[in-house]
């Protein structure tokens, strides 16, 4: 598939970046954006005099968009691959690519070893964490009935609404054992087992700021914000009640 950049993909940074990615971070630590599109994030971490680096497996024709001084932080490859060798790194985030991670040609029908390639897909992201580290994750959640970010058509219902309606999100029937979506106890147990059990600790962690639309002064945004409150805590937020699954995962050894 061709990649283009996208200014909403820009603008999304843009406002993630600054309201939740920086202030979960200290000045001194080193950060791998992994997955990193076009290199935006990564640009606009180091605009803010952070430590930052990042890869992606297909979108690397367009690093030589950013500034020249960011190119040299900027690598193809996957987390397999270990781009930039055995650098650890303090803090490490994947924003909305589990999901994908052993599904066919990367999109929503998860392939036949789907389990595997996502233990793999967490062991090397947390080779690149040092021991204290911690990986960001985040996701739509399994459990929540409503996906508000992928279209569902595994089930005949979700096949019907993504052809006459042709919407963004979908219904997620989180017993369906086509379900391409983690839930918690999924990437708990990836994390298990990629590099053993008792070595890492899985927690959610807030949601607040993190859906782009929280920041706008419409109607949604106000609607958006109050949803956040009623949910960002620590029982709500891995419920089926909300749709956002965050969560850090931090390398005990």
């Amino acid at each position: 598939m061709e990649y283009a950049p996208s200014k909403k993909w820009h603008s999304r940074m843009e406002y993630l970046v600054p309201t939740y990615i920086v202030p979960r971070i200290e000045s001194n630590w080193d950060i791998v954006s992994i997955g990193c599109g076009g290199g935006d994030d990564v640009e606009l971490l180091r605009d803010h005099g952070l430590q930052a680096f990042g890869f992606d497996p297909v979108r690397h024709k367009f690093f030589d968009q950013r500034k020249e001084s960011v190119r040299p932080f900027l690598r193809q490859g996957t987390a397999q691959d270990m781009p930039f060798g055995d650098k650890r790194f303090d803090y490490g985030y994947s924003l909305e690519v589990i999901e994908h991670v052993g599904c066919v040609d990367f999109k929503t029908t998860l392939g036949p070893d789907a389990e595997a390639e996502r233990v793999d897909y967490l062991k090397a992201c947390l080779l690149m964490i040092k021991p204290g580290g911690k990986l960001l994750v985040t996701t739509s959640n399994r459990l929540c009935l409503i996906d508000v970010g992928h279209p569902h058509k595994y089930h005949a219902f979700g096949r019907w609404l993504s052809r006459v309606f042709k919407p963004r999100f979908g219904i997620s029937l989180p017993w369906h054992r086509e379900n391409f979506l983690p839930s918690v106890n999924d990437i708990r147990r990836y994390a298990e087992k990629a590099i053993g059990e008792g070595r890492v600790e899985v927690r959610s962690v807030s949601i607040k700021d993190y859906p782009q639309i929280a920041g706008a002064s419409s109607w949604k945004g106000a609607l958006v914000r109050l949803m956040i409150s009623v949910l960002d805590n620590k029982v709500l937020r891995t419920s089926p009640f909300c749709p956002l699954l965050n969560v850090e995962i931090v390398r005990i050894a």
